[in-house]
């Protein structure tokens, strides 16, 4: 059976899909996937509030410059995911219900080699899990299932 991974000594670097979220656990894989080349097609985090009026998946665009001399501290201000993407012109992605066909469409359309997910803070639907070729690989800095969540 051939292997799926690229030969031995290749010079092509997986493309992969980022879940994580503004805590400071998400930002040392990132950095590490882009410090490596490989190439990240979108930063995916949840959203905020799981509203079912609200879209299931939406893009998150960079606040507009300021006008002001003075720095404008926001909840964007420390380095984090979020703003390792808009630095690097990667699509940033709030997903409020991964599970939704639209949200799961929207994903397969990066047709990412890979997941990386550090510290989602929902099961990701199997739907999902099946989209990259390579798999997916879960980050978390505790034992789980016994320890999971954001705490």
């Amino acid at each position: 059976m051939p292997s799926t991974l690229p030969p031995s000594g290749s010079e092509q670097t997986p493309a992969v899909l980022f879940f994580g979220t503004l805590g400071a656990f998400s930002l040392p894989p990132l950095l590490a996937l882009l410090a490596a080349g490989v190439e990240v097609r979108a930063v995916v985090m949840p959203a905020a509030r799981a509203d079912p009026m609200e879209a299931p998946i939406r893009y998150e665009r960079p606040p507009p410059p300021p006008r002001a001399t003075l720095p404008l501290l926001t909840r964007y201000h420390q380095p984090s995911i979020v703003t390792m993407a808009w630095e690097r012109g990667i699509p940033l992605l709030l997903a409020a219900r991964e599970r939704d066909p639209l949200a799961l469409r929207t994903l397969a359309a990066y047709d990412a080699d890979a997941l990386c997910v550090a510290c989602w803070p929902r099961r990701l639907p199997a739907p999902l899990l099946t989209l990259p070729r390579l798999g997916a690989l879960n980050l978390h800095p505790s034992l789980l299932p016994a320890h999971r969540g954001p705490a």
